[in-house]
């Protein structure tokens, strides 16, 4: 009997994680609200932020700029901060994603670090895990082109409360480093 073989092929179709905008801080205009700094004067640091009306950024022009003009003496990432504020806070368990688009003036193997924390004391970590550095360490801008950098997390607990997402802290560069962002994004991926 000769039998006829039919192959049939079963496609499984997984849903994608949708990514939902909560916030986005276009910085090309002017210097976004709900943006603050942080900068340790006792520990020796100094930053000048001022928007740059002249950049050229890939939307435009138009971005922040941030001028180290002393390094830390601590050399600590967190003597130069830069938040920008969420004011609804995230929910525990929930998948998220932030993203910074910037460039350096220079070629640097630069020790930015992107965290989500608390607006209020005591600042306690609302990523998990809180490793929030990329793989090597640092994000390294080999070019004096536009990247954007990003962080995905699940909010380890619920955070009602104003969070800082991203704080990007930028306490480690080098005086005369001068660093541009053109936008900041917070999005759900759930």
């Amino acid at each position: 009997m000769t039998g006829i073989r039919v192959l049939i092929a079963f496609a499984v179709f997984l849903p994608l994680a949708a990514q939902t905008k909560i916030a986005e801080w276009n910085c090309t205009a002017g210097i976004p609200e709900n943006m603050s700094s942080y900068i340790n004067t006792p520990g020796g640091a100094a930053a000048i932020i001022t928007h740059d009306a002249s950049a050229d950024t890939p939307t435009g022009r138009g971005a922040l700029k941030i001028t180290i003009t002393k390094g830390s003496l601590s050399e600590s990432d967190s003597d130069v901060q830069l938040s920008f504020v969420h004011k609804d806070g995230l929910v525990k368990g929930k998948k998220y994603r932030v993203a910074v688009t910037l460039r350096a003036q220079r070629s640097l193997a630069l020790p930015v670090r992107l965290s989500v924390i608390q607006n209020t004391s005591p600042w306690a970590a609302v990523n998990a895990p809180f490793e929030s550095y990329a793989p090597n360490g640092r994000y390294s801008l080999p070019k004096r082109e536009w990247e954007t950098i990003s962080l995905r997390f699940t909010a380890a607990g619920d955070c009602a409360r104003e969070v800082r997402a991203p704080c990007v802290f930028l306490g480690m560069l080098d005086t005369g480093s001068i660093i541009w962002i053109e936008s900041v994004l917070l999005e759900s991926m759930d």
